[in-house]
Parts: C-alpha cells; sequence; structure tokens
C-alpha cells in the first residue's frame, strides 16, 4: 500500500537548508526562530532533484523525528554512520549531533521537531513528569535508525495533518498524539531505560550527573582543537576520570573519545565544504597532527574520504 503525503497548505519554513558557516566555531545549535507560531513544534519538509549534500552538523535541545519519503540518504549522529532508505525514520534525540553527507536524487524527508516540555505537567508527583524528564535528561535514549514501521509512521501522519489543518483545537490533538508517539518509541525503541528515574534522590542525582555531562560537552566543543583527554575534562568538573566515563555511558550513548572524534569530524565538514583550506591544514586545525589518522576517522565517521566529500559540493 503506497504510503501517503500530506499536503501542506499552512504557511510554515519548508525546504530548509542550514547555513553552512554560522558565525561560531561550534557545531551549530538550530532552536533558535524554529517555530512558525507560538506552539512549541514545527512541521516541515525538503526534497533535492539532484544527489549530494543535505544538511551540516548541527545539534538542539529539541526533539525531532525525520521520515525519509524518497531517496538513500546518509546520516552521521554522534559519531555513527546510518545509512537509511524510503520508508525508514530517524529520530534525533536532544542534542545529538547529527547531519546528512549525502542522499540519492530524488531525495525527500519529512520532519517534525518539539520541544519536550510541551507534555510536561506542572505537577511533578505525576508519571509522566518523571518519565518525560528521563527522556529529556537523556536518562532514556531511543534508536536513531527506525527501519519502516506503520505504527510510528500513522502516528506521524496524524500529527502531520493536525498541524498543516490548523483546526481549532489542534493543539490539544497534537499533544495527544506526542503522548502516543514517545510510548510507542519507550516501549519498541529505546536503548537506554534507567529505572532510577522514578526514585526521587536518584533523580536529583541525575540531574546533577546530566548537568556535568552538558557541561563536558560543552568544553569539548569549545576545546576539541586541544589536545583533549577524559583527564582534563574531569578535573574541569572537579570529578575523576572513572566517574566522568560513568556519567558519558549513563547519558552520551557513545564513548568520550567517539564524541570528541564527531565534533571535530563535523567541524572539518565545514571547513571542506565552505573553504578552499587543503586537507591537511584542516586536519590540525581540528586537533589531529596525522594527516592519515584523521583521513581514518573520517571516512570511519563520514562514511567517504574528506576528498569525496569537497567533491560532492562542487
Amino acid at each position: 500500500m503506497e504510503r501517503e503525503s500530506i499536503s501542506t497548505n499552512r504557511e510554515i519554513p519548508g525546504n530548509r537548508r542550514l547555513p553552512l558557516n554560522p558565525a561560531a566555531n561550534t557545531v551549530y545549535t538550530e532552536d533558535a526562530e524554529v517555530y512558525s507560531n507560538e506552539f512549541p513544534m514545527i512541521c516541515h519538509s525538503f526534497q533535492m532533484e539532484e544527489s549530494g549534500f543535505v544538511f551540516v552538523p548541527h545539534r538542539h535541545k529539541l526533539f525531532e523525528i525525520l521520515y525519509v519519503e524518497k531517496g538513500f540518504p546518509r546520516f552521521v549522529c554522534n559519531g555513527v554512520t546510518i545509512e537509511a532508505q524510503a520508508g525508514d525514520m530517524m529520530i534525533f534525540n536532544s542534542d545529538d549531533i547529527h547531519a546528512c553527507f549525502y542522499a540519492d536524487a530524488p531525495y525527500k524527508s519529512r520532519t517534525m521537531q518539539f520541544d519536550l516540555s510541551l507534555l510536561i505537567s506542572d505537577y511533578e508527583h505525576v508519571y509522566e513528569y518523571n518519565f518525560l524528564n528521563a527522556v529529556r535528561q537523556k536518562q532514556i535514549l531511543f534508536d536513531n535508525h527506525i527501519k519502516k514501521t506503520d505504527s510510528l509512521y500513522n502516528l506521524f501522519c496524524a500529527i502531520e495533518r493536525e498541524y498543516y489543518a490548523n483546526e481549532k483545537g489542534f493543539e490539544t490533538a497534537i499533544k495527544g498524539l506526542l503522548y502516543q508517539t514517545v510510548t510507542n518509541l519507550y516501549r519498541k525503541h529505546s536503548i537506554v531505560k534507567n529505572a532510577a528515574h522514578s526514585d526521587k534522590k536518584n533523580t536529583i542525582a541525575n540531574k546533577l550527573n546530566y548537568e556535568r555531562y552538558e557541561y563536558a560537552t560543552e568544553y569539548i566543543q569549545a576545546h576539541y582543537t586541544e589536545d583533549l583527554t577524559p583527564d582534563i575534562v574531569a578535573k574541569e568538573l572537579f570529578i575523576d576520570n572513572t566517574y566522568l566515563r560513568k556519567i558519558w555511558k549513563q547519558f552520551g550513548g557513545t564513548t568520550f573519545n567517539r564524541y570528541l572524534h564527531s565534533v571535530r569530524i563535523m567541524q572539518a565538514t565545514r571547513l571542506l565544504c565552505d573553504t578552499q583550506k587543503t586537507i591537511g591544514l584542516i586536519a590540525t586545525e581540528v586537533g589531529y597532527n596525522d594527516i592519515n589518522y584523521f583521513s581514518r576517522m573520517f571516512r570511519e565517521i563520514i562514511g567517504v574520504s574528506p576528498t569525496d566529500l569537497r567533491n560532492q559540493r562542487k
């Protein structure tokens, strides 16, 4: 059965590309000016008729669900390369560093992004508060790549219909559908389940550890060109190396070193696409003294060589 394509009668920012040369020398953050109205979510689409680069490395606090309608895109999320195809869904947890470096044409995707606080009650004792806060604080993570699934896709389409119809009460209808969507993800596609999130004492401890994790990621993004080690970052947090690794395992969904390589390689992709600097110079600028090691890590994370990626942008 052919899957439906939602018509977008409502004025929204469609076919968006993230800027290729943001001013800040950090991973591009997309949160600003993301909503088309006061409702804290947005739906949009993107399509291209020629194979090539899709969007640059970026991250945001928003929770994102992307549906691949056409094509065979190659995503990178937190340093892991993911080959997707039409019918697949991509889930980007809050603060996941993600990009799409190549897609075979014709390519089309539909995306929704929303703030999880939209679903969180003001009353701390209710279950949804504990559960959704655990998702927001990355005590619960979801698979980034979900292959064809009708149940999740049907919810995705129902949310789009409400969003674009913009009828009375659409906000309430969308909230109900988003609850079902997050529940579906939790039951079938969660990769980290921290049962301690229901315990108040452990919740406080987890909140502190999550703040440490956030600080550590921001520190890496500000100092990725330096010779960083877990020991150096741990000292910044006044904790030991072992405890930092424990926090990273709990909230990061990857290792410290993998995250560091991911940040460096994502910066390198920008320089490759936006400047005429040599590959050797770019390797040095993002923190690699050995161009061969840089090229090996680049291919491992992106899936193509630095030269091939640059050629794709020509």
